[in-house]
């Protein structure tokens, strides 16, 4: 119940804050929100602080998720959960936008364009926590 109510309650803020959203180029930003990057940082160095902020079962499909796999139902679990290393833009040839809906919920995209693959997180605020609350994995993209 707690886990529907956070998803409810992220949900709304999306859709509340869509006037407010930022789109933030690069590795880093002084522009999110206060307290997120020292979240992101401890996020990929201690894999317990990992799984103590992920909300699961998690929304978001696994990597080389494609029409041949059934991912109907698809939920991240810490069963399924593979531990995130932070990427640097540069090494590994992916460009990283911020989607600042909020100051209570941040949208990271991370696209290959010359490979045509991206993966995407999202992240928001609870009881003055971040957590991840969706994560889709690497796989094929189309541009718009």
């Amino acid at each position: 119940m707690k886990k529907l109510l956070f998803v409810i309650l992220a949900f709304s803020m999306l859709i509340s804050c869509k006037e407010k959203q930022k789109k933030i180029t690069g590795e880093t930003s002084g522009n999110l929100p206060a307290g997120f990057e020292a979240f992101y940082k401890k996020f990929h160095q201690d894999s317990f602080y990992q799984i103590e902020h992920c909300v699961f079962p998690m929304e978001g499909l696994p990597d080389q998720a494609d029409s041949s796999l059934n991912t109907a139902g698809f939920r991240w679990t810490p069963e399924n959960w593979r531990m995130h290393k932070e990427l640097s833009d540069t090494s590994s040839g992916m460009k990283r936008t911020w989607d600042i809906i909020s100051d209570q919920m941040v949208n990271e995209r991370m696209l290959n364009e010359q490979q045509g693959i991206g993966m995407e997180r999202r992240f928001a605020k609870m009881n003055d926590e971040w957590y991840l609350i969706y994560y889709v994995g690497v796989n094929q993209y189309r541009k718009h």
